[in-house]
């Protein structure tokens, strides 16, 4: 994750990070890591944050990284596993399983909200993996030969 809000406020701070550790407390190596994205600026302590972005003059959260709290939700239903994931080329939230090795993508959602998915992501998941394997079961018994074992 890089550090953009906060690379940015400190590129138009114009200070030295030397400068910027001696007037915030924050050790240099802190500051010089975040600037160089060796370090997320998410994963500092509290006191961290709100000194530098005291020293800002601005909230904590206009020098952090939005969090993306819609990730790697995961587990298995009917001995499918799956697992909600970001695509970050389209933005979109999806729900991807396994079977038999492959990779499915059974549904894209670009209006999931935290509170949305906090609210409706369990049964979704179930009612989708259902779908899945109700369409596969008709097709093996519409088509036997078309279905890949």
């Amino acid at each position: 994750m890089e550090n953009i809000a906060f690379i940015n406020k400190l590129k138009n701070d114009g200070k030295s990070m030397y400068a910027i550790s001696r007037m915030t407390g924050v050790p240099y190596t802190t500051i010089n890591e975040l600037a160089n994205n060796k370090n997320d600026i998410n994963k500092c302590s509290y006191e961290t944050v709100s000194k530098l972005a005291a020293y800002f003059r601005c909230s904590a959260s206009e020098i952090t990284n939005p969090i993306q709290y819609i990730q790697n939700v995961h587990g298995t239903y009917r001995k499918i596993p799956y697992k909600w994931v970001m695509n970050n080329e389209s933005g979109m939230e999806e729900l991807h399983i396994k079977d038999n090795r492959k990779d499915i993508v059974l549904l894209r959602d670009d209006k999931m909200t935290q509170a949305r998915f906090s609210r409706e992501y369990f049964a979704t998941t179930l009612c989708y993996i259902d779908i899945y394997l109700n369409r596969k079961e008709a097709q093996a018994l519409l088509c036997p030969s078309a279905v890949t074992r």
